[in-house]
């Protein structure tokens, strides 16, 4: 799913590429785990999808997640 997901996004197909970004999320916090960097990154992509969509209340939203989702996997001090 991030593969389609990533090849929507860079084509620009942007209301194409979030279906496949949520199922690769979904994936990827059973794999990983809820707060794992990698589902983070993933998070931050759907982000910069809807900022793309203009829905910018998403992005922020999604945005904040990934900050509590990395203070909690790294520490506060990392970011």
């Amino acid at each position: 799913w991030l593969d389609l997901a990533h090849a929507c996004h860079d084509q620009h197909h942007y209301r194409d590429a979030e279906g496949p970004y949520r199922r690769a999320i979904a994936v990827q916090e059973v794999a990983f785990g809820v707060d794992d960097p990698r589902v983070a990154a993933t998070i931050h992509s759907l982000a910069r999808v809807y900022v793309s969509l203009f829905r910018d209340s998403e992005a922020d939203e999604l945005c904040r997640r990934v900050v509590g989702m990395l203070e909690r996997s790294r520490g506060r001090d990392s970011l």
